[in-house]
């Protein structure tokens, strides 16, 4: 191994170190640490909540998606509020009641999770090559969407494949362009050596 390739590697463990040395079991964490929390908004939507607020607001979010059950769709934290998306009326009233701000959908967290899986199920059904160039399927509560990251070039492919097998029925799948799939090397701004 090189001397160069050598102080690369020893450079970037010393980061990688540095940075892990900051995680710690959750119960050694103090009240000033950010919470993790569910939000469309930027950074300055994070730094208005204080961890009890965030606390509070993702309780609220479990409590609401347990009681509405097959209504609830998906809850996230945007400038302050839980915001809930839900699927009827009668939800929508119940979520208000409770102190979050709801949005009326079409469809609910579980039609998306069977969207999620049958679209996981097709991508395994696919050619390798095919199938190793979609990266990522996430769904989004509030459009009622999965969306898959592709590799830039494969998406004409993969988007001709979606069209003949429609593998998730009438949920829409939008295609994104993929940043890659994560690895340490690339997280880094490096190449593998």
């Amino acid at each position: 191994m090189s001397r160069r390739r050598c102080a690369v590697i020893v450079a970037l463990t010393a980061v990688g170190a540095f940075g892990m040395s900051a995680c710690g079991p959750a119960s050694s964490r103090s009240e000033e640490s950010p919470a993790v929390m569910i939000t469309s908004g930027g950074s300055e939507t994070m730094q208005s909540q204080t961890p009890q607020d965030a606390t509070r607001l993702l309780l609220l979010n479990d409590r609401l998606r347990e009681e509405l059950g097959d209504d609830y769709s998906q809850g996230w934290i945007e400038s302050g509020e839980l915001h809930v998306a839900v699927t009827t009326e009668e939800a929508a009233d119940r979520a208000a009641d409770a102190g979050a701000v709801p949005q009326i959908v079409q469809l609910n967290r579980h039609q998306l999770e069977q969207a999620v899986k049958s679209l996981a199920a097709w991508q395994a059904a696919l050619e390798p090559e095919l199938a190793v160039s979609i990266h990522r399927i996430n769904s989004d509560g509030r459009t009622g969407e999965v969306t898959i990251a592709v590799a830039e070039g494969k998406v004409a492919a993969v988007e001709e494949a979606l069209e003949k097998d429609n593998p998730t029925g009438s949920v829409p799948v939008v295609i994104v362009i993929s940043d890659g799939l994560a690895t340490p090397a690339t997280s880094t701004g490096t190449t593998a050596p």
